[in-house]
């Protein structure tokens, strides 16, 4: 009798690790949908495209991205949240969607942590303060004095309320004591362009949807918002090194699975982003536009935007940023 349970329990083992062995080689065996939540020609659309060209060719399988824009992320996120927990619809999030929403909107249609299985982050993205050449002001203290020589009349884009651009330079605001004007944009790509033009004097923008202008002379970085200078601008100061010690943030990229995807379907795809985040080809290309590369486990990912979440929400109550 012993002899016989055991073997049944072995044959049971086997058939486990068969079975799991099977999907996680077999995974994926239809194209992939690689949700985005957010404009074209922003930092989080452009990591988007480049990470699905690189899984594509990993993997042999197509991942498509789909645009799904609106209300700051949650449309986009809110879709994946509730498809299908089989693999084929992923997440592409960011600090906005994954951390700063849940402050901002009483009625979240999802809950960050409980709706989402955390497969991997992606990428880390400097922000830079940036002006119109022609602004006479050259550094963050010359910028916020012109402000309040002549209060709310100077004006800030960002890529639209409620995104990271907006409570950030919030939180700048209320720094500095001074009085702006937001004027909200369907996309960091099209405030640049206002400011490219001159219709507005200022914007906080994610390094690779600036760095071209700032090379090309197009724009003025008076400052980065990370806790050190980029390297792709040695020259330009931190804002905490102007002055504002308390301000400082990195913006992050991140990718998710509706929660209760199979675990060997998110190790299947950590393991990809893995190898594509570590890839030299990856790594230059996302370097060259101001963004790093990160990779990490589920789980680190997971107690990561926890503490994003509760930083964020400290801040957000602070300014008094609401979108209800």
């Amino acid at each position: 009798m012993n002899r016989n349970l055991f073997k049944l329990t072995a044959s049971l083992c086997l058939a486990l690790w068969a079975a799991t062995a099977f999907s996680q080689a077999s995974y994926p065996v239809k194209p992939v949908k690689l949700v985005s939540p957010f404009p074209p020609g922003g930092s989080a659309d452009f990591i988007s495209r480049l990470l699905a060209a690189q899984f594509t060719a990993a993997t042999g399988q197509s991942y498509v991205v789909e645009g799904k824009v609106g209300a700051g992320g949650n449309i986009g996120s809110d879709f994946v949240a509730k498809a299908p927990k089989d693999g084929y619809t992923l997440l592409l999030g960011n600090m906005a969607s994954q951390a700063i929403n849940v402050s901002l909107y009483k009625n979240m249609p999802y809950d960050n942590l409980r709706d989402f299985a955390p497969i991997s982050m992606v990428a880390s993205l400097s922000p830079v303060l940036v002006v119109n050449p022609n602004t006479s002001a050259k550094t963050v203290n010359e910028l916020f004095a012109l402000a309040k020589a002549k209060p709310g009349t100077l004006k800030y884009g960002s890529a639209g309320y409620g995104n990271s651009s907006h409570v950030a330079m919030e939180w700048l605001r209320d720094l500095t004591g001074t009085q702006l004007v937001h004027v909200p944009y369907k996309g960091e790509g099209p405030a640049a362009a206002d400011v490219l033009g001159g219709q507005i004097d200022m914007q906080i923008a994610l390094m690779p949807t600036v760095i071209g202008h700032i090379r090309s002379g197009k724009l003025r970085a008076v400052a980065v918002g990370s806790v050190a200078r980029s390297a792709l601008l040695p020259d330009v100061p931190t804002i905490a090194e102007s002055g504002f010690p308390q301000f400082s943030y990195t913006s992050w990229v991140c990718l998710l699975a509706p929660a209760g995807t199979p675990r060997d379907v998110i190790q299947v795809m950590n393991r990809e982003t893995r190898k594509v985040v570590e890839s030299a080809d990856f790594r230059e290309r996302l370097q060259n536009t101001g963004a790093d590369p990160v990779a990490s486990s589920p789980e680190e990912l997971g107690a990561f935007m926890k503490a994003e979440i509760e930083k964020w929400g400290v801040l957000v109550k602070k300014i008094g940023a609401t979108m209800d």
